[in-house]
């Protein structure tokens, strides 16, 4: 009996202790990816998944323009730059980012850039945050 409760409490803590690395799909990917691909992420414990993650929030920033700034940028429209899917938006207006330097691009009707970090400075943040390197 004694054998069967350690058996069971083993069972228990492994499945919590896998239910705390199991990377969640955040909702704003549907909108981009299909379901499919996403549960095959989900299910693999793909390094991709966390990435989507981590980048619908931390692959930009939305930067306010210098008034001397006399710059000329691409425009792309965001109805609300307080909540909106950054991956949708590169999709649907095909904005590019380099791996190397940001990109820019004014947001339509304000004084405000969106700012897409370049990938190596993205991965740097996101192994940081990951706890790699």
């Amino acid at each position: 009996m004694k054998s069967i409760a350690i058996l069971l409490f083993t069972i228990v803590l492994s499945q919590n202790v896998f239910a705390q690395n199991e990377t969640l799909i955040d909702e704003r990917l549907y909108a981009v990816f299909e379901a499919n691909y996403l549960e095959k992420l989900k299910s693999d414990n793909s390094f991709h998944l966390k990435y989507y993650n981590y980048y619908l929030d931390n692959g930009f920033e939305v930067i306010t323009m210098a008034a001397e700034k006399k710059a000329s940028y691409e425009i792309v429209e965001i109805k609300d730059v307080n909540n909106f899917n950054i991956l949708k938006i590169q999709e649907e207006q095909e904005l590019k980012r380099t791996y190397e330097t940001p990109s820019f691009y004014r947001i339509k009707g304000t004084k405000k850039l969106l700012m897409l970090r370049s990938e190596k400075d993205f991965i740097q943040r996101l192994n940081k945050h990951l706890g790699r390197k």
